[in-house]
């Protein structure tokens, strides 16, 4: 049984992504997350918007460059159980790995998850 409290298992969540690969994150793109010790197949759905860094303004985006900011939707072949980053930063954080070059890509803050 689950702890009073604890996350509810999703399968697609909003966040904010920080890209770190020189190959760009696109829409419909494969890869791993990992979440705690757990390793889960996902791929992004949507790219919502990168955050131009000198102005801190959303700006409409097809893909995200090393070094990029940007609100994602992000599809699990599992669930996991997620919260908000802000609510908390263990059940909120998931890194992003290539699974062809097995390089970190990115990592992930929940912001919330989506029906």
């Amino acid at each position: 049984a689950r702890a009073a409290g604890a996350a509810e298992p999703v399968s697609r969540f909003r966040a904010t992504l920080a890209w770190l690969d020189i190959d760009a994150a696109q829409v419909g793109r494969r890869l791993w997350v990992r979440h705690g010790h757990r390793w889960v197949q996902a791929r992004i759905t949507r790219l919502v918007h990168r955050l131009d860094i000198q102005t801190l303004q959303p700006e409409a985006a097809e893909q995200l460059a090393v070094n990029d900011i940007g609100i994602v939707e992000i599809e699990l072949q599992q669930p996991l159980p997620l919260q908000p980053y802000r609510h908390n930063r263990t059940t909120g954080a998931l890194i992003i790995v290539d699974p062809t070059t097995h390089r970190t890509s990115g990592a992930l803050m929940v912001e919330a998850p989506l029906a």
